[in-house]
C-alpha cells in the first residue's frame, strides 16, 4: 500500500469518519473488483461484504474477489485432499473464520466443520463470521489443541496474526 493511502486510512479510521472511509473503501473495492463490495465499520469491526459473504476483521484490508480469496484458501490449506460434501472438517487455529467459511461450503450441509479458536478476541471475531454468513455447520469452540494437557497462555498484540503461545 502506497504512503498517501495508508495516510489516509489512518486519518479517516477514526469516531465519526470511519462512514467515509468505508464509502471509499467500497467504491474503490467494487471497481477493482468490478463488482459490487460494501465496507462499513459496525459493533467495532470493518465488514466485507462480498456477493456471497460477509466477513468481519479488526482492520480494513484490502479487497480480494470471493473466488479470489476461496482460490487462495484452496492453494494454502486444500492441496492434499479437497473436502467434499457429507466430509467432516477439524480446523485447529481457526482465527477469523476464513477457512472455515470456505470448508464450510465445500463440506455442504451433510457436512461439518470443527473449529478451535484459543485466544478470546480472535474467536469473538470467528464466531460472528459464523453468524454473518449463518454457517449452521461449523461447531466454533474457543479451545487450543495439544498434546499435553496444561493452561495456555497467548500473547494479545494488537497484529492478532503475530500473537504466539508462551511457554
Amino acid at each position: 500500500m502506497t504512503n498517501w493511502r495508508r495516510d489516509v486510512r489512518v486519518a479517516l479510521d477514526s469516531r465519526g469518519t470511519r462512514w467515509l472511509l468505508g464509502l471509499i473503501a467500497s467504491l474503490s473495492a467494487t471497481a477493482l473488483l468490478r463488482r459490487p463490495c460494501w465496507i462499513r465499520w459496525r459493533d467495532g469491526a470493518w465488514i466485507h461484504y462480498f456477493q456471497g459473504a460477509a466477513i468481519p476483521h479488526p482492520q480494513l484490508v484490502d479487497a480480494h474477489s470471493l473466488g479470489d480469496f476461496t482460490a487462495e484458501i484452496e492453494d494454502v490449506f486444500i492441496y492434499g485432499y479437497k473436502p467434499g460434501p457429507g466430509d467432516v472438517v477439524i480446523d485447529v487455529g481457526a482465527g477469523f473464520g476464513a477457512e472455515a467459511l470456505v470448508f464450510s461450503r465445500l463440506v455442504g450441509s451433510t457436512g461439518s466443520v470443527i473449529s478451535l479458536e484459543p485466544h478470546p478476541a480472535t474467536y469473538s471475531w470467528f464466531t460472528r463470521l459464523c453468524q454473518l454468513n449463518k454457517l449452521e455447520n461449523v461447531t466454533p469452540l474457543q479451545i487450543a489443541a495439544s498434546a499435553e494437557e496444561g493452561e495456555l497462555i497467548i500473547t494479545d498484540q494488537d497484529a492478532y496474526e503475530r500473537n504466539t503461545v508462551l511457554a
